[in-house]
């Protein structure tokens, strides 16, 4: 009986510092994902969505296409040196009503730019 006794109050410190574990990672997983997040928020606080470029005229290269386009659209943003500025370009996979492409006279997609640094997109 007393080993019954021992037993069962072992396994009972088992089960309280296995719910203290559990409890600990659950507050870690809700703290990661808080993180992961904020850094995600980080991330496109530099990304920039310009409307109304007409689709096919930045033909295969859109990094370049935006590079010429910032360009000869902001003269006086000389001080930013833009093909190094940009970092990625390229057009959203689908318009706000989830078409694919302009077929049937639709809006033209969006082009999302990834500036390295926020001060460029303010500057914008």
């Amino acid at each position: 009986m007393e080993e019954a006794e021992t037993r069962i109050s072992h396994l009972e410190d088992d089960v309280g510092s296995q719910r203290m574990t559990r409890e600990t990672m659950e507050k870690q997983l809700e703290d990661m994902q808080w993180k992961l997040t904020e850094l995600e928020d980080r991330l496109r606080r530099n990304n920039l969505r310009v409307l109304g470029i007409p689709e096919g005229d930045e033909e295969s290269d859109p990094h370049g296409f935006m590079i010429a386009l910032f360009k000869e659209a902001f003269p006086g943003l000389h001080q930013w040196e833009w093909d190094r500025e940009i970092q990625r370009a390229h057009r959203f996979p689908f318009n706000r009503v989830g078409i694919s492409s302009t077929e049937g006279g639709g809006r033209p997609r969006a082009m999302l730019i990834s500036l390295l640094n926020f001060q460029a997109r303010q500057a914008v």
